[in-house]
């Protein structure tokens, strides 16, 4: 109830603030607080419980703990891509909900693809090469859509969520893999749930984040424009706000030529500052991955530092590790 409760709070400060309530204002500190009462009441509850939900043991494991800070970026950007690129095909680019929809198939096909070799990457290069290669992959990417506007072409956008979708693939392979390596059998499937629970926080919070960004971007530019065209305002229906104007198809093929060009570059303009968030914590996510130990996966395994702490010949350790790390793949 605790870590959902600051969750929630959280959320709820990201999404009201600066639109239902000044950011300065007693219910955006009241939330705030409450969110971090109540991280705090979790960390408290977890530290002595017998059978904790999130182990935080776990995290004084190096790897474990460079994944989770990797599965965080890692839910920030595809959260962040798969709801924030098919807008801009459609509000910017005048595209169907369908059209939209199908500029996320490059990043599908990529991203098990990539997966797939990320697996025999890491046995050969270990986890801080595969995952540095994944998050370079996804901040090239990621600078791409910055680049979008409404001229971009289509050739242009599905590049753009192929390389993504490689890089997150590589990314999310190696973190699974480093994770369930470094722990004993019993916890591979607490180590596992915890990487993909930070992945689905990680998204959560992004994606408010950027809708915050977003929301704010629109109320600096979208008034002033309907303000300047009062005749085509006034035949807009009355249940379409302003934000959803250019993702209505039936209400955004009667605007003005005009006036629908106006609000689309504002509304690329918006989207810009969402883009250059995630190209950022892309960025910050190819530097936390060289915090990963270099070398080959198997020397960190728990069967090899078990061994090493038992004092158990090099050359058998690494053959044992080897064969735990490939019996996890297969």
């Amino acid at each position: 109830m605790t870590l959902t409760g600051s969750i929630v709070a959280l959320l709820f400060f990201l999404l009201q603030g600066g639109t239902t309530w000044p950011w300065l204002s007693l219910p955006s500190f009241g939330l705030l607080v409450l969110c971090l009462v109540l991280v705090a009441a979790f960390l408290f509850q977890e530290q002595r419980a017998p059978d904790p939900i999130l182990p935080l043991s776990l995290f004084t494991n190096r790897i474990i703990a460079v994944s989770s800070l990797g599965g965080i970026v890692l839910g920030i950007l595809m959260f962040g891509i798969t709801s924030y690129v098919p807008l801009f095909v459609q509000g910017v680019q005048g595209g169907t909900a369908s059209s939209a929809g199908i500029t996320l198939g490059p990043l599908l096909l990529a991203w098990p693809i990539a997966a797939t070799i990320s697996g025999r990457v890491v046995i050969r290069y270990g986890y801080r090469f595969t995952s540095v290669l994944g998050m370079a992959f996804a901040a090239i990417g990621t600078g791409m859509i910055t680049l979008f506007t409404a001229g971009t072409s289509l050739p242009f956008i599905v590049i753009a969520m192929f390389i993504i979708g490689t890089g997150l693939g590589l990314s999310s392979t190696a973190f699974i893999l480093s994770v369930q390596n470094a722990v004993p059998w019993k916890l591979r499937g607490v180590a596992t749930a915890t990487t993909q629970f930070v992945r689905t926080i990680g998204g959560m919070i992004g994606v408010a984040l950027m809708g915050t960004i977003l929301n704010a971007q629109m109320a600096s530019r979208f008034p002033a424009i309907f303000a300047r065209s009062p005749a085509a305002t006034a035949t807009l229906p009355k249940n379409v706000s302003q934000s959803n104007v250019l993702l209505t198809p039936d209400v955004r093929n009667t605007l003005p030529i005009d006036f629908l060009h106006q609000l689309q570059s504002a509304f690329s303009q918006s989207l810009f500052w969402v883009y250059a968030l995630v190209f950022a914590f892309a960025a910050i996510g190819v530097a936390l991955m060289f915090l990963f130990p270099g070398g080959r996966a198997d020397k960190y395994s728990y069967k090899s530092t078990q061994a090493a702490s038992n004092d158990t010949p090099g050359e058998s350790r690494e053959v044992e590790a080897e064969h735990s790390l490939t019996n996890t793949l297969s």
